[in-house]
């Protein structure tokens, strides 16, 4: 697992911190980040069998958290916002920086390059001497 930092002031389309709830459901989220494709073409993206993607559209089931991420990243979205959206999460549960725990298939190689090398550079770098080192 790495864990990441999420800043919530990216958020585009879900709400500050400060509002008290999500003003999108679920099925207009899905609407709207899957821009007119079908419920089989959303599925296939996703994963998941096209039943499961129909339920989502009428409201009718919600999916697990795992699989609010799975969609959001299928479709290059946030997925501190499908998990708003989806009622994961709350706006108040982001006051601050969020730490997000993920597996490192998720993280592109340049960002992993980029974090390793950070890293060790700060690891190179001598501890501070006291006074009384010599």
């Amino acid at each position: 697992m790495s864990v990441l930092n999420f800043s919530p002031d990216r958020q585009a389309h879900s709400p500050s911190p400060d509002d008290s709830k999500v003003t999108e459901t679920w099925p207009e989220y899905l609407r709207r980040i899957a821009s007119g494709l079908t419920q089989a073409e959303i599925a296939a993206r996703v994963g998941v069998g096209r039943l499961s993607v129909n339920n989502w559209l009428h409201g009718k089931t919600r999916p697990k958290a795992e699989t609010v991420i799975d969609v959001a990243r299928a479709f290059q979205c946030s997925p501190i916002e499908a998990l708003l959206t989806a009622s994961y999460l709350t706006p108040a549960e982001l006051n601050g920086p969020a730490e997000i725990r993920i597996s490192l298939r998720h993280v592109e190689p340049h960002e992993l390059a980029s974090e390793v090398g950070r890293r060790l550079t700060a690891q190179d770098t001598p501890p501070p001497r006291s006074v009384t080192d010599g």
